[in-house]
């Protein structure tokens, strides 16, 4: 998943859970009885199902930096949808989860920046020097 096809799901899922904000219903005596129970557990999945989302590109992201997910066995890391009708249980990350994700990206992207810089440096420098001597030739 790249970053477009990333922002466009994202929005989309934020607009559902927008929509389903806008429809909540009146608060019923019997928490079991009535839509609000429906409402709130429909809008809980729309959250769940955002996480998925984003849980969906870091894998990609880290997949693309050679960066590991945390495992999957975690439940400190990994909340799951659980689904009526289907066994299979999406994993999403938590806000733990999402954290060392981020915090490993960064640590990942700061090494190869560290790495680059030095490089970078001496090939401006050089170049710099390479301009000079062309000047100084000319210029006579």
């Amino acid at each position: 998943m790249n970053y477009f096809e990333y922002r466009i799901a994202i929005w989309k899922q934020e607009r559902r859970i927008k929509n389903l904000e806008k429809d909540e219903p009146e608060p019923h005596p019997d928490p079991e009885m009535g839509s609000s129970s429906d409402y709130y557990t429909h809008l809980a999945l729309a959250n769940q199902w955002l996480a998925c989302i984003e849980t969906k590109y870091y894998q990609s992201k880290t997949r693309k930096a050679l960066v590991d997910m945390p495992d999957l066995s975690d439940p400190t890391m990994y909340g799951r949808i659980e689904w009526d009708y289907d066994e299979a249980e999406t994993p999403y990350l938590t806000q733990k989860g999402f954290k060392q994700v981020r915090a490993d990206l960064r640590a990942d992207f700061k090494l190869k920046v560290d790495v680059l810089a030095p490089i970078i440096s001496t090939v401006t420098g050089l170049l710099g020097v390479v301009v000079a001597i062309l000047a100084i030739v000319y210029a006579k």
